[in-house]
């Protein structure tokens, strides 16, 4: 496994009780979407790096190193993994489209948002 799948599979762990998958199983063809020289620089910070590392620290040095580069990737794996087939049926429950398919919500408890109504209602006087 590349650093950049490992990075990547601890950015987006996925959830089994949930049905979400980890990065690595959407099969991902990275090379078309990651830019060049990406998976070097990531090699060498995880050389220098704790294999426990928090991949928030990872992410911090590879922006330390190259802020666009991080912001790519950043950019680019949320895109990918928020898009992908295979999780976007888990978090629409099923690949059925919204409309024109009614689907209901359990019930709200509204009393949660009185301080919001509260707020902006003062802001308006």
């Amino acid at each position: 496994m590349t650093a950049l799948f490992h990075l990547l599979d601890r950015m987006f762990p996925g959830d089994k009780g949930k049905g979400l998958p980890r990065f690595s199983r959407l099969s991902v063809e990275l090379e078309a979407h990651f830019p060049e020289g990406l998976s070097a620089v990531l090699a060498d910070i995880a050389t220098d790096s704790d294999a426990d590392e928090d991949v928030n620290q990872t992410l911090k040095r590879l922006r330390a190193i190259n802020t666009n580069l991080a912001q790519t990737l950043t950019e680019t794996a949320v895109d990918l993994y928020f898009t992908h087939p295979l999780v976007t049926s888990v978090l629409q429950q099923g690949r059925t489209t919204l409309f024109p398919h009614e689907r209901t919500l359990g019930s709200n408890d509204y009393d949660l948002l009185e301080p919001v109504f509260e707020h902006q209602r003062g802001r308006l006087s």
